[in-house]
C-alpha cells in the first residue's frame, strides 16, 4: 500500500494580516484650467478641473455598506471660449458602475459624482448622465459649475489602508461625426492616502501550525476525494465591540473549493493540495468574498477544518505543504 507521507513539519500555516476600517477627508477645491482652440473644443491636457486629496490617517470605519463616507467639491468659473460645439453630451466616471458608483483602488470604497447648476439637466444627474444633444453649448461660452465628489463604502475594508490617485475621475465627453473625446476633465491631482488606525480587533497568534496526518492514495482517486480532516482554530481578540469579516488568500487551486496549492515541490505538487473549510464549508478565497464573523467583543475563536484534497484522479504520493493567509476586516 502507498501512502503519503507527511514532510516534516507539513502544515497549513494561517499567518496573521491585521485589518482595520478607514475614513475619508473632505477634499477642498483647488483650481480649473481652461485654453480651447478655436479649431477642435476637444483638447484634455488644456480643459482640467484639479482636486486636491490629504492623508487620512488614524482612520477608523464601521459604518454600513452604502453609505457617504465623505465628500468633496470642487467649483470653476465661467470661461470664455473660442469655438462653437455640435453633437451630444454626457457625464460619465471612470470605470464601470455599481449603478452610479463607480470602483477605487482601496476595496470597499467607491465613489460617485455629479455637476450642480448652472449645468441643464440630465447633465446634472449622478454619473452617468443622458445625453444632451446639439446644438450643444454656447459659441465663447463655457459654463460654470461645482463638482461634487462622494466617497460610497461599498464592502469590507482592508486594514492595510490604501492609495487612490493621482487619477481622472470623471469626463464631460462630447460624440461627435468627425471626432468624440473629453471635453473637459475631473482630476484628483494628488493621491488619497488612507492610514488605518490602530485595529479594535487582533489575531492573537501570528503563526499556526496545522500538522496533518499521513494519507494513503487509496482515499485520493478521484478528483475532489478528501482524507484527513484536522480541526484547528484561529484565536481573536476584540478591545470593543466589532463587527468584522475574515478572508483568507494566498496560493489557491481551486478557489471554488478553497483549495490551496501544494507548495511542497514533490512530484504530486500539481495532484494534491489543501483545504480550508468552516463548519463544513470551504472558505471564501475569491477577491470580494468573506466569512462574516458578525459582531465580536472580546477574545472568540474561529474553528477551522485543514484536510488533502485531490486536484486530479490517481493523485500521486508525495509531500504536501501549503500557506493561506487570514485578514480581518471591518463590515
Amino acid at each position: 500500500m502507498v501512502c503519503y507521507k507527511r514532510q516534516k513539519n507539513t502544515q497549513t500555516a494561517i499567518h496573521n494580516q491585521y485589518v482595520i476600517g478607514i475614513g475619508l477627508a473632505i477634499v477642498t477645491y483647488m483650481g480649473a484650467t481652461f485654453n480651447v482652440s478655436a479649431v477642435e473644443c476637444i483638447n484634455p491636457s488644456m480643459n482640467q478641473i484639479t482636486i486636491s486629496a490629504p492623508s487620512v490617517t488614524n482612520a477608523s470605519l464601521e459604518v454600513p455598506i452604502g453609505q457617504v463616507i465623505a465628500s468633496t467639491t470642487a467649483s470653476w468659473p465661467t470661461t470664455t471660449v473660442s469655438c462653437t460645439m455640435t453633437g451630444s453630451g454626457s457625464v460619465i466616471g471612470v470605470g464601470t458602475p455599481n449603478g452610479n458608483i463607480y470602483p477605487t483602488s482601496i476595496p470597499g470604497i467607491g465613489y460617485r459624482g455629479k455637476v450642480t447648476a448652472p449645468w441643464s439637466a440630465p447633465l446634472t444627474n449622478y454619473w452617468p448622465t443622458g445625453s444632451l444633444s446639439s446644438p450643444y453649448g454656447l459659441s465663447g461660452v463655457f459654463n460654470g459649475g461645482t463638482l461634487l465628489l462622494e466617497f460610497i463604502k461599498t464592502g469590507p475594508i482592508p486594514s492595510t489602508g490604501g492609495t487612490f490617485g493621482p487619477v481622472k475621475v470623471g469626463s464631460e465627453y462630447i460624440q461627435r461625426t468627425s471626432i468624440s473625446g473629453d471635453y473637459i476633465y475631473f482630476y484628483l491631482a494628488t493621491p488619497l492616502i488612507i492610514s488605518p488606525a490602530v485595529p479594535a480587533c487582533t489575531i492573537t497568534q501570528s503563526a499556526i501550525t496545522v500538522n496533518l496526518d499521513d494519507s494513503q492514495t487509496s482515499q485520493l482517486t478521484a478528483l475532489g476525494n478528501t482524507s484527513k480532516d484536522k480541526a484547528f482554530s484561529i484565536p481573536l481578540n476584540c478591545t470593543s465591540a466589532s463587527n468584522i469579516s475574515m478572508g483568507f488568500s494566498g496560493d489557491i487551486a481551486d478557489n471554488t473549493n478553497a483549495v490551496f496549492r501544494n507548495l511542497s515541490g514533490s512530484t504530486n505538487a500539481t495532484s494534491v493540495g489543501v483545504q480550508i473549510l468552516e463548519n463544513g464549508t470551504p472558505v471564501p478565497t475569491t477577491v470580494g468574498s468573506y466569512l462574516n464573523l458578525g459582531t465580536i467583543n472580546g477574545n472568540t475563536s474561529v474553528a477551522l477544518t485543514a484536510r488533502y484534497y485531490a486536484l486530479t484522479d490517481n493523485a500521486y504520493p508525495g509531500e504536501v505543504s501549503a500557506i493561506a493567509y487570514a485578514s480581518i476586516l471591518y463590515n
